[in-house]
């Protein structure tokens, strides 16, 4: 039951995230009334459902004599991750898409228990010419494929 509260509390953060993020979303979108519903009406009313839902797991789990601690390590794979990404919207026009995604895959692979660098480096190396061949060639997007200098 220790294990539950924790993952109650985090779960109703999430809920609470989700709504609250898709409510920002739509604050520009007509939302009508019962009668005439636009665009916003049914999303908004499931994102608070999905808030109210959020707060009642959350308070459920501080309801709960087991207190949360958080293992900091355990945060590494997810900032990795997320630091990929990031920078692969940041750096694809300078650095061109093959050496950002090589970059973002390097990343990735590093978020492993695993890792080995000679491993991930051949995987990137092939995933990044694959991608680049996909997405530049087959389909023809227009993405620089090298740094512009």
């Amino acid at each position: 039951m220790q294990r539950l509260a924790a993952t109650d509390l985090w779960a109703g953060l999430l809920c609470i995230a989700i709504g609250g993020i898709a409510l920002f979303l739509l604050a520009d979108t007509r939302m009508g009334t019962v009668a005439a519903m636009g665009p916003a009406f049914m999303p908004v009313w499931l994102a608070r459902i999905l808030i109210a839902i959020g707060v009642l797991i959350s308070l459920r789990s501080l309801a709960s004599d087991v207190r949360l601690v958080l293992d900091w390590r355990k945060l590494r794979p997810l900032i990795l991750i997320l630091g990929a990404i990031v920078f692969f919207a940041v750096a694809l026009r300078p650095l061109g898409f093959a050496t950002t995604a090589f970059g973002l895959l390097l990343m990735a692979a590093a978020a492993g228990r695993d890792f080995r660098w000679r491993e991930a480096l051949l995987i990137a190396i092939g995933l990044a010419a694959a991608a680049s061949a996909l997405f530049i060639w087959a389909l023809g997007l227009n993405l620089p494929l090298w740094p512009t200098l």
